[in-house]
């Protein structure tokens, strides 16, 4: 009964220490297993991660790219649509006048200027009476001075505007006599007409750029006040 004990107790140790081994032999194969695997499991997510990255990359550069195209298309536009309307505005500033009714005050007096037809003349320019335009010659065949009336009415023309569209061209009158005993000889000058011209006709003579150009260069001044009487 002792032997047989002692024989059970052998084979119950001898499984044990099968088991044990086989454990250990388990637990060394995990280990194993887990060391092999394990890397290619982390490289494939580190693979994955960096793809991820490169892709987001590209996506933010290839937005990047297509902002900044945008932005160059609206500026070229911007650029563009703003050449396009300076063009047309100097080209609307360079437009030149197309009738009387169209040319300015300003222009108006070029035109007297030209219509007077002294090349040498160079003119101070009085509308301060209604519907009369009086150039006074004070270039080098003119006066100097206003001092004495006489000699400044006798180197003055004037335009009168008419009720019925017409423009008279007046000067005085050469032979007229007793200017100098008046205090003052304005209100009593005779005009003699020159030349009379509807609007249409003055626009058509003088209403070119360059009629205008020229008028404007023979302008010293241009006042709203009654030709300065000299006393």
């Amino acid at each position: 009964m002792a032997k047989h004990s002692k024989a059970s107790s052998k084979n119950n140790k001898k499984v044990i220490a099968i088991a044990s081994l086989a454990v250990i032999l388990v637990v060394a194969l995990g280990i194993i297993a887990y060391q092999v695997f394990y890397p290619h499991k982390t490289s494939d997510k580190s693979a994955s991660f960096a793809q991820t990255s490169s892709t987001k990359v590209s996506k933010s550069k290839s937005t990047n790219s297509s902002s900044a195209a945008s932005n160059s298309t609206q500026a070229s536009t911007s650029a563009s649509s703003s050449s396009n309307t300076s063009t047309s505005s100097t080209s609307q500033s360079n437009a030149s006048p197309t009738s009387w009714s169209a040319l300015t005050d300003k222009q108006q007096d070029a035109v007297y200027a030209q219509w007077v037809n002294n090349a040498q003349g160079k003119f101070d320019v009085y509308t301060g009476e209604a519907y009369l335009t009086y150039l006074v010659n004070v270039g080098t065949n003119g006066v100097s001075t206003y001092s004495d009336p006489v000699n400044v009415i006798q180197n003055t023309a004037r335009v009168q505007q008419n009720a019925d569209g017409t423009y008279y061209l007046q000067v005085p009158d050469p032979t007229q006599t007793g200017l100098r005993m008046a205090q003052d000889p304005w209100p009593m000058v005779q005009w003699q007409t020159k030349e009379t011209l509807t609007s249409a006709q003055l626009f058509a003579k003088y209403g070119t750029t360059s009629g205008l150009d020229a008028g404007n260069a023979q302008i010293k001044s241009i006042n709203a006040t009654k030709v300065p009487t000299g006393n």
